[in-house]
């Protein structure tokens, strides 16, 4: 129940701009200074990117940049800013205070390679919402590899943050700092529980 966004989508997938080392060291390390791994992904770095020599990691940067780039997906994009979005929007800035603040920073900034910047990360903004739900509701875990063996992790806010909080602050998280992205919805968070106990 994860998103893979297209790999010749790569404004929408986030690596077009990415210098070729970086993406090199997120497909071997699970982390780098503008993203982390997980969930299925997460998976695919532990048991067997990581183990790329240095040259096969490059080499497979190189062949994702060198992708042809489709046709960009339609999205519903930011919503209109009605006195209620407004009000959306600032009961979602108290819970990302309350519970993210503190690891991705006051302006989404994050801590490069321990906390993803939430600000211009493209899988935040990401149409469907569902990896960005998936995230806070299971939390973040990168993958423990050999050049990351102790990796910083976002513990899974299932339990403590209702549907309509998690759709609040990722409403919020997903139009704040540049950010520009739909809402998420309370049902989308709710289908999104399946399997969580």
């Amino acid at each position: 129940n994860w998103f893979a966004p297209s790999l010749t989508a790569r404004m929408e997938a986030g690596s077009a701009d990415w210098p070729i080392e970086e993406i090199a060291q997120l497909l071997t390390t699970g982390i780098s200074p503008r993203a982390t791994t997980s969930g299925p992904m997460a998976d695919v770095v532990r048991h067997g990117l990581q183990y790329l020599t240095r040259e096969d990691g490059r080499a497979m940067a190189v062949y994702l940049k060198s992708l042809p780039e489709s046709a960009p997906r339609a999205h519903p994009g930011s919503p209109p800013l009605t006195e209620q979005v407004q009000q959306w929007f600032q009961r979602g800035a108290k819970i990302y205070e309350k519970h993210c603040q503190d690891c991705h920073g006051a302006s989404g900034q994050g801590a490069p390679g321990i906390y993803p910047p939430l600000a211009g990360n493209r899988g935040v903004t990401m149409t469907p919402p569902i990896n960005a739900i998936r995230s806070v509701l299971n939390g973040g875990y990168p993958p423990s590899t050999m050049n990351n063996p102790r990796p910083y992790g976002m513990p899974p806010f299932a339990q403590a943050l209702r549907d309509d909080e998690v759709a609040l602050v990722l409403s919020y998280i997903r139009n704040a700092w540049g950010n520009r992205a739909s809402l998420v919805t309370k049902a989308q968070v709710d289908r999104s529980r399946e399997g969580i106990h």
